[in-house]
């Protein structure tokens, strides 16, 4: 089994954990015929995590921010959009609001920031983070060894930074899964204090 099935397992399973305990809701998943016309249509290729979950596991719902994750339509007029995949992502410069060119949408905020896994460049398969409201450039979300990267909102602070090395990237499964994980450790919590 490679690294990527490993990780899904690993998905499947802790969804199935928290499901045990709260409600937990993904939206349906994608079909194959309708992903892979908005590549062909686009000249591009979802990031391979990412692909596989919005085919295999789910689309949009339950997610690392609070308002939850929205689903990727791969047949919408704003995804099909050839303006939005005909330049790659430039995470520097990066500064219209909500300037939505080689990424996609993996979860809100309140009061507009919000995360986005980018698809085209060289950056393709981060997950990075912006305030959508121009204060701040972009920061793409990254590994810390001494602290898990983990969703602003409520007590949660998601450290975010421009770290270059792409040894340090955060890709969709990580930041899905790292999040999966901080809910079973709040529903372990609860259970043993409980």
């Amino acid at each position: 089994m490679n690294r990527l099935e490993i990780r899904i397992r690993r998905i499947r399973d802790a969804i199935r954990e928290i499901r045990a305990n709260r409600p937990f809701v993904l939206g349906p998943t994608l079909d194959p015929h309708e992903v892979l016309a908005f590549e062909v249509r686009n000249n591009l290729g979802l990031p391979d995590g990412f692909r596989r979950f919005v085919l295999e596991i789910g689309n949009g719902g339950d997610g690392p921010t609070l308002k939850g994750w929205p689903p990727f339509d791969p047949t919408s007029e704003s995804m099909n959009d050839v303006s939005r995949w005909a330049a790659d992502f430039q995470g520097a410069h990066f500064r219209q609001e909500r300037d939505d060119r080689g990424y996609v949408i993996v979860g809100e905020h309140d009061n507009g920031p919000f995360d986005f896994l980018v698809i085209t460049g060289n950056e393709r398969g981060s997950v990075w983070w912006s305030d959508g409201k121009n204060r701040q450039t972009p920061a793409r979300l990254a590994h810390d060894p001494r602290m898990p990267f983990y969703c602003r909102g409520a007590d949660r602070v998601l450290p975010h930074d421009n770290i270059q090395s792409p040894a340090h990237r955060v890709g969709f499964l990580d930041y899905y899964a790292n999040w999966l994980q901080l809910e079973i450790n709040e529903i372990r919590d609860a259970s043993e204090s409980g």
